[in-house]
């Protein structure tokens, strides 16, 4: 969690109660 693109200080945020989750396809999976 470094990457922080699309990200700037004094955005709103939204609490959705999920955890995080990330798009994943195949060369990840394997």
């Amino acid at each position: 969690m470094s990457a922080t693109d699309g990200l700037m200080r004094g955005m709103e945020v939204i609490d959705t109660g999920a955890p995080l989750s990330f798009p994943v396809g195949g060369a990840t999976l394997g």
